[in-house]
């Protein structure tokens, strides 16, 4: 005797799917809310002093990209200081920029040129004002910064957020599969 049955994989399928497109629904909303959650622990607890406030308020979400399997968001702070905020600087010295025209090979290490345009081009000094009154020199040795990490922890407190975010997407996911 023989037997041969056909299952019916209709609804199997169909639960499939839905968890599939839950899933990459999940991943999409989560990892945007995980962006704009960096943002904003960015902007209301980083560990700086705000001189201009510009540091602060430039830290945005560039893009976020997202597969059926996977999705990230890039979050960046455009200003040129922000890892020497975040990493602090070493000891080093500062000296005023080199004329118009010097090439690099004559310059010191990090030293910038003046740009043709500024006017005053036989400047040789640092100039500062202490007190209201200007102080002088032909270079200076910075004692370097200390560093004020204000992007990975708020990448880490994003991290926590979205797995918590996740958790809750998992409890949709069993009621597909409970029907």
């Amino acid at each position: 005797m023989q037997f041969q049955t056909t299952p019916d994989f209709t609804e199997f399928d169909r639960c499939v799917a839905r968890t599939k497109n839950e899933l990459a629904h999940q991943l999409r909303q989560g990892v945007t809310g995980a962006g704009a959650e960096v943002v904003a622990h960015v902007r209301s607890n980083a560990p700086f002093k705000d001189r201009t406030g510009a540091l602060r308020r430039g830290v945005h979400v560039e893009r976020t990209t997202a597969t059926p399997r996977s999705a990230d968001a890039w979050v960046v702070s455009p200003q040129y200081y922000a890892a020497y905020v975040e990493f602090g600087t070493r000891p080093h010295e500062i000296w005023p920029k080199a004329p118009h025209g010097t090439r690099k090979a004559k310059r010191r290490p990090n030293q910038g040129a003046r740009e043709a345009s500024d006017i005053g081009t036989h400047r040789v000094a640092l100039r500062w004002y202490v007190g209201g009154r200007p102080v002088f020199a032909r270079m200076v040795n910075h004692p370097g910064s200390k560093p004020y990490p204000f992007m990975q922890p708020a990448r880490d407190y994003a991290q926590q957020w979205l797995a918590m975010e996740l958790d809750e997407g998992f409890f949709r996911l069993q009621a597909i599969w409970n029907r």
